[in-house]
């Protein structure tokens, strides 16, 4: 017997996912407080540089550019402004300690949780999942394996596993069972 199930793909779902990966990956690795130094006779590359030759200033300005992108398209969505907005905008200058960030980061993340919250569940629960999945991949020290015994505790689990069949139709097509298999 075959089904003809398909999603109804959501993408502030899948905005909300991404966002709530990238906080976590912002918050554990702070970006870099300074653009590493040029040397004024440096010569220039023959080409442009890929993502792989980025450094880790630029990747992580990046990354702020991004979360500030999905902020920005969710405030849109849900016509709200977070408070912490101004200070989102800040991170994108040199000298911002990574103390600082990470309590930005937290306020943005709390902020959002909450403003989503209250608009659609689910949108929340995709926040929750990007960053709980974030922290499964980015917290395990293979030199630790308590860490990682820790990231796959059974209750850890079974919320990812709830929140992936209550979005199971709001995302594409096998996304949900292939993000499920993984885990196992």
């Amino acid at each position: 017997m075959s089904t003809d199930w398909t999603s109804q793909a959501d993408p502030n779902v899948e905005i909300a996912i991404r966002l709530g990966w990238r906080l976590a990956e912002a918050y554990h690795e702070p970006p870099p407080l300074n653009p590493p130094g040029v040397k004024p006779d440096e010569p220039l590359p023959d080409r442009l540089p890929g993502e792989s030759k980025l450094g880790k200033y630029e990747l992580g300005k990046t990354l702020i550019a991004e979360i500030q992108h999905d902020v920005a398209a969710l405030e849109k969505t849900f016509s709200f402004t977070l408070e912490s907005q101004s200070e989102l905008a800040g991170f994108i200058r040199p000298g911002v300690e990574a103390d600082s960030t990470r309590a930005t980061l937290l306020t943005v993340h709390r902020e959002l949780r909450r403003a989503v919250a209250t608009e659609d569940v689910h949108v929340a629960t995709g926040l929750d999942l990007g960053r709980m999945l974030a922290d499964t991949v980015l917290l395990p020290d293979p030199k630790m394996p308590k860490t990682l015994t820790e990231e796959f505790k059974h209750e850890r689990l079974g919320n990812a596993y709830g929140w992936l069949d209550d979005l199971h139709s709001l995302l594409p097509d096998h996304a949900a069972d292939a993000v499920s298999g993984s885990l196992k």
